[in-house]
């Protein structure tokens, strides 16, 4: 008896999903690490990371979340941050420069020092 690849196919599939081994897993990528690759992050949750110090000027991070994030020092220089959550940031001493940031919630955020020149809001 010959079996037709279309068969085996079907039963390989079959039996891949009765074992739990997917042959194509979906794993949402961590979105740090998205971050350092692509430099854009949408619509991501960074609440309470930690990024004091870092050069993030040109990122795309619209609609994220960022909300009690540790951003002081920060270089977000021309970033775009429209509808980003800010509220409760340390943005202490940031450069926000040229930044977009239309729509963006900055309740209660520290903004002591920080560089607006330029910034889009």
């Amino acid at each position: 008896m010959k079996v037709k690849p279309q068969i085996l196919l079907l039963i390989l599939i079959f039996s891949f999903t009765l074992w739990g081994c997917n042959p194509s897993p979906t794993t949402q990528a961590d979105p740090q690490q998205q971050l350092a690759q692509t430099n854009e992050c949408l619509n991501c949750d960074f609440s309470n990371a930690e990024f004091s110090g870092q050069d993030l000027s040109n990122v795309k991070l619209n609609q994220s979340k960022l909300n009690n994030a540790k951003l002081e020092n920060v270089n977000l220089t021309g970033a775009f941050l429209d509808s980003v959550d800010f509220s409760g940031a340390d943005l202490k001493g940031a450069n926000l420069s040229q930044a977009g940031l239309s729509a963006a919630n900055l309740s209660n955020a520290d903004l002591s020092g920080a560089n607006l020149t330029n910034a889009y809001l």
